[in-house]
């Protein structure tokens, strides 16, 4: 199936310059996401919001032919959040949202707290933007006792760069266990990462230009300079 791309309503580059739009992705605005997707000439499926930052009528919009879900304003879900639910529905199983990091701080956590959601939902799931792209990785939920270990599902992911580039991993959880990073500047083995000591920063691909990050139990956060 094809990718469900959300365009948010903040962006500090061209969409062009974030991401490669395939033919077949289905594309979504998050309300003031609209004005930005026309700005960079392209027509998005569905605009979903509650038309408080967008700058076109839900008519003018019915008159492109393109699809509205307006939502009351007093809501608990972001605009964002209300694209991913409707990407759920819709049986969409890899989700990319571009843009949404670096406005106001609480929008930009709010996104990441986005993806988090999506990989409870254990859909597939990144942020692009001009200079990094964003990943979730959610190994097994904490446990206590001596069986902690058994039955993990040892996430991974790997992810890819030029030599020198960057990449940070991040706990996003009080404590992340079974954490490996393989085939990086600087590699860890069956080690622990917690939420408040940021070991995990500012690591390198070699000349391979690959690294693989594995997750026992907890969740990491991924960043990938571009």
């Amino acid at each position: 199936m094809s990718n469900y791309v959300i365009i948010s309503a903040y962006q500090n580059a061209p969409l062009e310059e974030q991401y490669d739009f395939g033919e077949e992705d289905y594309i979504a605005c998050a309300d003031g996401g609209f004005d930005h997707a026309i700005s960079s000439g392209i027509r998005p499926d569905i605009v979903i919001g509650d038309f408080d930052s967008c700058s076109v009528t839900e008519d003018y919009l019915h008159s492109l032919g393109i699809a509205v879900k307006r939502f009351d304003p007093i809501k608990d879900d972001t605009d964002t959040l209300l694209c991913v639910r409707h990407a759920l529905a819709h049986g969409f199983e890899n989700i990319v949202i571009i843009g949404g990091l670096g406005g106001s701080f609480d929008h930009t956590f709010a996104n990441i707290q986005t993806l988090s959601f999506l990989a409870d939902m254990e859909v597939g799931a990144r942020i692009e933007t001009e200079s990094e792209t964003v990943y979730i990785l959610a190994g097994d939920t904490v446990k206590v006792g001596p069986a902690a270990r058994q039955g993990s599902k040892n996430a991974s992911i790997t992810i890819t760069g030029k030599e020198g580039q960057h990449f940070s991993v991040f706990s996003y959880e009080e404590r992340t266990s079974g954490v490996y990073i393989e085939g990086a500047k600087y590699e860890l083995h069956d080690s622990v990462l917690t939420h408040s000591y940021p070991i995990g920063a500012r690591n390198e691909f070699l000349a391979a230009g690959e690294a693989t990050i594995k997750a026992g139990y907890g969740r990491l956060l991924i960043t990938v300079s571009k």
